[in-house]
């Protein structure tokens, strides 16, 4: 079957990529590669870039969800990871050559950033610290000794995370279905006692680390912790 060579340059001219030419008219890509290449489609990364880098020399600034809101504006084809990418090129572009050009995150206020950083830096911390807390009282739960410590930090950190979470491509909801596949598995072998670790056992339980120093921690009141958020058997 004869390939509509015009209708094929139409498409390229309005954008499509290769392969999507070759998918609307049905043709190979290799016939789109061969025939095509003198035909580009418009650049629409440059308007892209302009549009970011006249916002971002304002006071104010530009914050990166309006780049990403912009992006998807252009490229509306794009989701996850291709979309973060292409808001990343868009980004180092408009920075390119232009140090005047500030793209803040959403949650600094451009009137009071060093407040708004100076929190967020506080809060981080204090995450950081329960994070800690939460995988001691979880393993001494279980009576697992210190190995399991990085584990269960991992564990808790991509399960809070949400969607948007490079720890966990595959997503919370089907994170959590193989969670619940594996424990209905273990659980139908009758499997007991659960496995010591078969790598080498690292104590990650220094003073700096350990529960009892952070019973003493300013930052964080484990005892009313414990009374708002339960998790089990308290220390």
């Amino acid at each position: 079957m004869a390939v509509d060579r015009e209708l094929a340059q139409k498409y390229r001219e309005e954008g499509k990529t290769l392969q999507e030419v070759a998918e609307l008219v049905g043709c190979s890509l290799a016939w789109c590669k061969a025939n095509l290449k003198g035909t580009k489609a418009p650049s629409k990364d440059k308007a892209l870039v302009e549009d970011v880098r006249k916002a971002g020399k304002r006071t104010e600034g530009i914050t990166s969800a309006e780049v990403k809101f912009m992006v998807r504006g252009v490229y509306s084809n794009l989701k996850g990871k291709d979309l973060e990418d292409k808001v990343n090129d868009i980004k180092r572009a408009a920075r390119r050559g232009n140090p005047d050009v500030l793209i803040r995150p959403y949650w600094m206020l451009p009137d009071r950033a060093k407040e708004c950083a100076d929190e967020m830096m506080e809060f981080a911390h204090e995450v950081w610290q329960f994070k800690k807390y939460l995988a001691d009282k979880y393993r001494r739960n279980f009576d697992m000794d210190s190995t399991y410590v990085r584990s269960i930090q991992y564990a808790l950190t991509a399960l809070s995370a949400g969607e948007h979470n490079k720890l966990m491509p595959q997503g919370i909801v089907s994170y959590c279905r193989q969670l619940s596949n594996i424990y209905e598995e273990l659980e139908s072998r009758d499997s007991g006692n659960a496995p010591q670790p078969v790598f080498m056992a690292i104590d990650y339980n220094t003073e700096s680390d350990s529960y009892d120093s952070l019973q003493h921690d300013d930052l964080i009141d484990l005892e009313e912790l414990d009374r708002i958020c339960p998790l089990g058997m308290t220390e």
